[in-house]
């Protein structure tokens, strides 16, 4: 008798990806795939790249701690306190 193996499956190249629906007015679509038909990508890769670049700038506007013109003075006023060392 003779056996036969099967092929260990192939890795995966890519990580695994998930769906993500969306809904879009018909106006919305037609300007989401005007604008991926123009940067050359298809409606899905435009959409994952714009999602991801859009969340990412959300995420490192968080780490940025942006001071207003007042707390900035007030930040800095014990420095200007200071004597300076000549």
């Amino acid at each position: 008798m003779t056996t036969i193996e099967k092929p260990a499956p192939e890795k995966p190249t890519q990580r695994e990806q998930v769906p993500l629906a969306l809904h879009l007015s018909d106006d919305h679509q037609r300007r989401v795939e005007q604008a991926a038909a123009m940067m050359g990508q298809t409606l899905d890769s435009f959409a994952a790249t714009e999602l991801v670049r859009r969340a990412d700038e959300i995420l490192e506007g968080q780490e940025i701690r942006r001071l207003s013109n007042r707390d900035r003075d007030i930040f800095l006023s014990p420095a200007r306190r200071r004597p300076r060392a000549d």
